[in-house]
Parts: structure tokens; C-alpha cells; sequence
């Protein structure tokens, strides 16, 4: 009530009263009797706004920032926790991806080591715990563009390509031996077919002619 009017307990009292006399009965369906009609005091009265739709109290809004600090938090998208701002087809998979890449993988990195480290100082050497990235189908791209990039690495071994690829290394003493692309041969064999004289062997394996 405004201060300045004579609106003592009493008044308070009569109002409450009155009120929950015409708004506080319901019909038998649970519906309240004389929901949305005026009441009428005998003194200037404030108000307090308390019908505002979610869209008039921000709340939508506010979840969204809640949302999106709460991801800031943890460094991931929010387009992967529904954010309706932020969800197109480029952007999940994008977030996907950085989430992997920025948030999961570290975390991957730092329990391995830690297992590791165990495993050595108590256990001893030779046993290695690693995990395997196929199972992620959001980086199988960056495999294939790594897998493009070394078949035309060919100063790379065999089995340094492998464990780039995250593959065991073959106990072959051949696929640590670098192959050149004429033939893919070893490169100390090669030095064996150099000879000009020798054109069976430059058949063979197809090599040119030696000018």
C-alpha cells in the first residue's frame, strides 16, 4: 500500500479477506470462479508485476548465457547441449570435433601417461597402455588426409608409417628400410640394379634405362 494512505492491519485484513473471497473459490472442474476480473480497494495501492511471460522475464535468455558459461567452463560448443542459436549441421560437427580434439584428447593423453608412468616405475619396462582414435568417426578425416599425405612420403619407413597411423610396427627387417618410388624397391637394393649392361634386371623391375 502506499504509505501515504490511511491503510492500516486491519484494511490489509479486509482486503486479503475480499480477495481470497472472489478469487480464491474454484468450480468443481478446479477452475477458479472469477479468474481475470478487477478487485476494488479503498486506498491508492503499488503493484508488483508478477504475470510476465518467459519471454518478458528473459529466461529463455538466461539459460542460454547459463549455457554457454557453463561450456566455456568445461571448453566445449554449446551447439552439443542444444543451444538453439548455435545448432546447424556445420557447427555440431565442427564441435564435435573440437570437443575431441581440445577437451577429450588431452584428457586421454594426461591418464594414459599417468598409467604409464605406474606401469613402469612398478611394474618395469615393457608394458604400454594407448588408446585407439578409429573409434572417433568425427577424426576419421584427419586419418584419411594423414593417410594421403604418407603414401607420398616415401623417405618414410614402412613402419614409421604405421605408427604415425597409430598401428603396431612389423618385426620385418624390410619394412624399415625406405622405399623410392621407381618400383618401391629398398634403396640398397636399387644401388644393385644401376649396372646398364644388366637389361634383364632393369625389366624386371621396371626401372629406366641408365643414361
Amino acid at each position: 500500500a502506499d504509505e501515504s494512505n490511511d491503510f492500516g492491519p486491519e484494511a490489509a485484513g479486509k482486503l486479503k479477506e475480499d480477495f481470497y473471497n472472489q478469487y480464491g473459490t474454484k468450480t468443481q472442474a478446479g477452475i477458479l470462479k472469477n479468474a481475470g476480473k478487477i478487485l476494488i480497494a479503498g486506498a491508492k495501492l503499488n503493484w508488483i508485476n508478477m504475470g510476465l511471460s518467459p519471454i518478458d522475464l528473459q529466461l529463455l535468455e538466461s539459460e542460454k548465457v547459463t549455457l554457454r558459461e557453463l561450456c566455456n567452463v568445461y571448453g566445449v560448443n554449446s551447439a552439443l547441449f542444444n543451444d538453439p542459436d548455435n545448432k546447424t549441421y556445420n557447427n555440431m560437427k565442427e564441435a564435435k570435433k573440437e570437443m575431441l580434439t581440445q577437451v577429450v584428447l588431452p584428457e586421454l593423453v594426461a591418464l594414459r601417461d599417468a598409467f604409464n608412468r605406474f606401469f613402469t616405475t612398478e611394474i618395469g619396462e615393457g608394458y604400454y597402455i594407448d588408446f585407439d582414435l578409429t573409434v572417433f568417426p568425427e577424426l576419421q578425416e584427419d586419418m584419411k588426409e594423414l593417410s594421403a599425405i604418407l603414401s607420398q612420403s616415401w623417405w618414410i619407413t614402412p613402419n614409421e608409417k604405421r605408427a604415425a597411423m597409430r598401428y603396431d610396427t612389423v618385426e620385418d627387417e624390410v619394412m624399415n628400410e625406405i622405399f623410392i618410388p621407381a618400383g618401391y624397391l629398398p634403396i640398397d637394393e636399387l644401388t644393385m640394379l644401376q649396372d646398364p649392361r644388366d637389361a634383364q634386371q632393369q625389366s624386371d623391375y621396371n626401372l629406366p634405362p641408365v643414361k
